[in-house]
This record gives structure tokens, sequence and C-alpha cells, in this order.
């Protein structure tokens, strides 16, 4: 699975490097970018390969709580940066739910040769919401 990096998490008192992590995006059904989750933190192999490839978009600003863990978490600051790097990860479900993954995914490595728009879109949240709410209305049987 590959997600597109958005934004950077800031380093603040309680953000060392040793628990940096990057907020990742895939494209959604109308081809933008949505946030769909914080990584796990950014191992220093990882850190190194991935630091001179973001470039900053705007300012500091701060992401709801809730791409990175449960409704009513605290905001997490992070720096906006282009859309210009994508990455593989690892995820223990194959889309997200609800507009998330429920468990933070590990980067794994980059993946240059990839354009963010390259990545499969999301699924139409309109057209998934009935099968993750285990609705049966377009069965037949």
């Amino acid at each position: 699975m590959d997600a597109v990096i958005t934004l950077v998490r800031v380093n603040t008192p309680s953000v060392t490097p040793a628990t940096q992590a990057a907020v990742l995006s895939r494209p959604g059904h109308d081809g933008r970018l949505r946030p769909v989750a914080v990584s796990l933190p950014l191992g220093r192999d990882l850190r190194g390969a991935l630091a001179p490839l973001p470039h900053p978009a705007s300012d500091h600003a701060e992401l709801p709580g809730t791409v990175g863990g449960l409704p009513g978490s605290p905001p997490i600051p992070y720096l906006p940066v282009r859309p210009e790097v994508v990455v593989e990860i690892e995820t223990d479900q194959a889309q997200p739910e609800f507009g998330r993954y429920r468990h933070r995914p590990r980067i794994t490595r980059v993946r240059a040769e990839l354009h963010p728009m390259q990545l499969t879109p999301l699924p139409d949240p309109d057209e998934t919401a009935g099968r993750q709410l285990g609705d049966d209305a377009g069965d037949d049987g």
C-alpha cells in the first residue's frame, strides 16, 4: 500500500526526533488528497532518507486529533509540505475505515518512482458506508 506525505509532525517539547512522524494522505474519489493517518515514529535511517525530500508548503498549523487517534484527542502540530513524496506503508487494513486507518501505519520505504496521483483513489464514502456498517441492501439473497 502506498500513501503521500502531506504533513510533517513538528518538533515540540513532547515530540523528539525519535517520535517524529508524518501525516499520510491518499487521493480521494474526487482527486483531492485526504489525510488518513499519522505514521508510526520514523526510524533513524528512514528519517535520514526522507529529510531532504519534503518541501514546506506553508507555516505551521494544527490537524484535528481524530486523524492520529480517537475523537477528543489533542490537535497535532504539523508543517504542511507539498504533496510530492510517495511512501510505501504497512497497515492492518486494505482501506481506511470511516476516512482513516484504525492503527498507525509504518512507513517502510520511499517510492521515488511514483507520483501522488498515480495512487489508487480511495472509494467514495457514500458507496462504502453501507458495507462498513453491515448493510445488505444490495444483496438479492
